[in-house]
């Protein structure tokens, strides 16, 4: 990830960004779920999973191979997009 791209995100409300699997990744509130958004760049996401915190989304976050996709109800997870 480039330094004006971690900026960008950040001015856009991003937190925790990191690389995983060649994706940059990052956690973002919306209305009633906090999403790890992966596949971030300058146009948007690919796409996201979405938690019912802020803590289960970061530990999803922390852990996360790039790879696995988390189970609907486990964890905190709420949704798949």
């Amino acid at each position: 990830m480039t330094e004006s791209l971690e900026q960008m995100l950040t001015k856009h409300g991003y937190t925790e960004l990191r690389d995983i699997n060649g994706m940059t990744c990052g956690l973002c509130r919306f209305i009633y779920t906090v999403g790890v958004c992966y596949g971030l760049d300058d146009t948007g996401y690919v796409g996201r999973y979405c938690f019912e915190s802020a803590g289960y989304a970061s530990l999803f976050l922390r852990d996360w191979d790039g790879l696995t996709t988390p189970e609907v109800g486990i964890d905190g997870c709420t949704a798949i997009k």
